[in-house]
């Protein structure tokens, strides 16, 4: 199955390369991925931190676990890969305390081996989706703890199917996974993955400290009068 795998990545990437003749947003993702910057971070020899997020509303709903653990671990080097353009085109609009941010190089085996050697990530953060089969392995084999936060799961999807073997190995190859909702706990725990917590969604934490930041503004309060 991870020949299966494998080859679909492949197709995914001789499809988006074909798109990119003629669509920006592919042509981006091709274009960003020659440019390898986690080949040489400059960590100063701290320990490094890996956030994934697919896009820019998975950056925004990682952003609250990313600054409670820079506050904790404040020497710590926060690395965050995005799958998405969007992401990379805009994640520096947001207050962010990422040390370094690039692309998640293309899910083959020989991408995740150097790329996991390279960054040497001690702890790592899946953020809801993007569960890449050969970066986790390769994760796994490195000794990281690997963490998926805000994780949602519907009954439909290929983890829950007579055929999805594989992809529920990809799934126990985290540590520990947190979860959304009770109801995707109850479905991990039918295929047998029991390493779970319920802890809801990082969104709404990130949506209560916007409203703690709100700067106030006398001119406007007078207006609204309180309606």
């Amino acid at each position: 199955m991870s020949v299966i795998y494998n080859i679909s990545v492949f197709t995914y990437f001789l499809a988006i390369r074909i798109a990119s003749l003629f669509n920006p947003k592919a042509k981006d993702w091709i274009e960003g991925r020659k440019v390898k910057d986690w080949k040489n971070l400059k960590t100063d020899n701290r320990r490094i931190v890996w956030f994934h997020c697919a896009s820019l509303g998975e950056f925004d709903q990682g952003l609250p676990l990313m600054e409670a653990w820079k506050n904790e671990f404040p020497e710590d080097f926060l690395l965050v890969t995005f799958f998405s353009p969007s992401g990379m085109k805009n994640y520096h609009k947001r207050n962010h305390p990422a040390d370094a941010v690039c692309y998640l190089p293309l899910d083959t085996p020989s991408n995740a081996r150097e790329f996991c050697k390279s960054i040497s990530a001690e702890n790592i953060f899946f953020v809801k989706y993007e569960f890449w089969a050969n970066h986790l392995s390769e994760a796994r084999k490195s000794g990281a703890r690997i963490y998926s936060v805000s994780a949602i799961f519907r009954p439909n999807q290929i983890y829950f199917k007579w055929y999805g073997g594989f992809y529920r190995k990809v799934l126990n190859r985290f540590d520990h996974i947190f979860l959304q909702d009770q109801n995707s706990r109850l479905l991990l725990e039918g295929v047998g993955i029991k390493n779970t917590s319920v802890t809801g969604d990082l969104r709404f934490d990130r949506v209560f400290e916007n409203k703690m930041r709100a700067s106030k503004n006398d001119i406007l309060d007078y207006f609204l009068q309180n309606e």
